[in-house]
């Protein structure tokens, strides 16, 4: 009998504006993003992006989201808008006080994986995660 993981978790992300001031969210800062990664070994691997605009829609939007299409791999990583929209790319507004994102976490096979953040750029420090 196999049996299969799949986790439905939040990303959260919140930060205090008194703290970061204003400035700290400028629309003309390089692109502010977030990387994971859902990893087994260098073949099993499968990455998301969650990249945040300020003048980012709340919905779906062709020209700024891309959806996830499922392969053959062991793993599966991608973020949700909304049920029937994963995404590999998901573009958000950034948080006014604190947001959550919606992931999946997909293993084939039983096992040791990682949940890797593999980069931040463009985040301000008083940004924090849970």
């Amino acid at each position: 009998m196999k049996v299969f993981l799949l986790l439905a978790c939040f990303f959260t992300a919140s930060f205090n504006l008194e703290t970061c001031g204003a400035a700290a969210f400028s629309p003309i800062d390089s692109p502010k993003l977030i990387r994971l990664q859902l990893f087994k070994d260098d073949i099993n691997t499968d990455e998301t992006l969650i990249i945040f605009k300020n003048e980012a829609k709340v919905s779906y939007d062709n020209k700024e989201d891309i959806r996830y299409f499922k392969g053959a791999g062991q793993v599966r990583l991608f973020s949700f808008i909304t049920k029937e929209s994963p995404l590999v790319f998901n573009t958000q507004p950034f948080p006014q006080t604190s947001s959550a994102t919606r992931l999946n976490v997909f293993a084939r096979n039983d096992g040791a994986y990682q949940l890797k953040l593999k980069e931040i750029a463009n985040i301000p420090r008083c940004l924090k995660f849970g």
